[in-house]
């Protein structure tokens, strides 16, 4: 007896028979336009994020800790460990008061890339900001919040880590310009140096004033030095940069062939998932339809 094969409009699946594999391709190819549509939508999608969203520039410096050589007795408390020092250091160049300080070095307040998100541009960023003057015009008591919002943003876009094995701490910025990027890394760093040499002077002066009072020569002269101290870049007792962050050359993201590829992969495997979905709906609708049918003839 020959066999045929099902056309291109009958159901892939049919009960408990496999899939036709080329019956599966026919009704593809015959439904092709659809699948078009789903890939053209995607790349729409994709020509949309390219235009919204900038490139990202993320640059790095190196900070060498050194608790272990030059403070042996905050390591000798044994409720105190290497690792739980460097944590304090992380969480203090991640904190709020060294943002505010970078955020002022900078004069970020007058800087149109935080006036609004910076990884937004053109039809997006324009959104964003007309937004950002609706919100300021229906609520005009509201306090100002400029300073919060670079702050956020330097925090958002602030990585700060360390390597267990050594005492580096990594201070990386992301932002969609590389010049910035290095700008903001190199100042967090200097921001953070200057704090721990202020703690620095306040805790060797308060010992000096303690053991020979404000007035000493000894005192004076550990002023002094201490105030050239605060002037030097790049160490303190506790810390130095063993590399400056520079401008990046390629951006770090977003990887914009990956996403094209996986654009198109998901596009494709949606628009057959729909296909195959609808020729399920079909097939359902017309066993419902045979039903009663066969109910019919059965009676008479």
């Amino acid at each position: 007896m020959p066999t045929t094969l099902p056309s291109t409009s009958d159901p892939v699946i049919h009960g408990e028979q496999s899939v036709d594999v080329f019956g599966l391709l026919g009704l593809l190819w015959s439904r092709r336009w659809e699948v078009g549509v789903c890939v053209a939508v995607g790349i729409a999608a994709f020509g949309l994020f390219t235009i919204s969203v900038a490139d990202q520039y993320k640059s790095e410096v190196l900070v060498q800790a050194r608790f272990a050589r030059a403070d042996p007795k905050l390591l000798s408390d044994v409720s105190l460990d290497a690792q739980s020092i460097i944590q304090t250091e992380l969480s203090l160049i991640s904190s709020r008061d060294v943002a505010e300080g970078v955020a002022t070095q900078l004069g970020l307040e007058n800087d149109p890339d935080f006036a609004a998100d910076g990884l937004l541009k053109g039809p997006a960023r324009t959104a964003r900001e007309y937004v950002r003057y609706l919100r300021t015009s229906l609520v005009p008591d509201a306090p100002d919040t400029s300073e919060n919002w670079i702050v956020r943003k330097l925090a958002k876009n602030l990585d700060v880590s360390n390597d267990p094995r050594s005492f580096l701490i990594r201070i990386s910025y992301t932002s969609s310009s590389p010049e910035q990027s290095a700008q903001i890394a190199n100042a967090f760093a200097e921001e953070y140096l200057r704090k721990r040499k202020e703690a620095e002077a306040r805790r060797k002066l308060a010992d000096l004033a303690e053991t020979y009072g404000p007035k000493h020569p000894i005192f004076l002269k550990a002023q002094a030095e201490l105030k050239d101290a605060m002037r030097a870049e790049g160490v303190t007792k506790n810390a130095q940069v063993l590399s400056w962050a520079t401008a990046p050359a390629l951006p770090s993201g977003p990887n914009r062939p990956l996403i094209f590829v996986i654009t198109l992969i998901a596009s494709f495997a949606l628009g057959i998932a729909l296909i195959l979905f609808s020729e399920a709906a079909k097939t359902a609708a017309r066993a419902r339809r045979a039903q009663p049918q066969k109910a019919s003839m059965h009676g008479h």
